[in-house]
């Protein structure tokens, strides 16, 4: 197995565990610990969003944080079924066009 391949397996693993906001909840947690006393709008850049679920749940931080979905989409990359690629396409709020 590559690398890729055991982090997909214990991402998907623990989504399976825990429930489909797993690894959201995580990030949602630190951002909020770590910002919610800023007193200051901040900027935080979350990549690999894969769920749909995960860009509504950032998009909840918007009390003390500006929250921008930006998605890459790849002409030759093959479409892996298990993420919400054409969800994420249209809940974007901008699309990257990648050759």
């Amino acid at each position: 197995k590559t690398v890729r391949d055991l982090m997909i397996e214990r991402g998907e693993g623990n989504r399976a565990k825990f429930g489909p906001g797993y690894w959201v909840d995580k990030i949602y947690a630190r951002v909020d610990a770590e910002f919610s006393s800023a007193g200051e709008d901040i900027t935080c850049a979350v990549d690999d969003i894969r769920h749909a679920n995960e860009i509504t749940v950032l998009r909840q931080l918007t009390q003390y944080a500006t929250v921008t979905h930006l998605h890459v989409s790849y002409e030759s990359a093959v479409l892996e079924p298990q993420y919400d690629n054409s969800a994420l396409k249209i809940m974007a709020d901008y699309v990257i066009h990648r050759k």
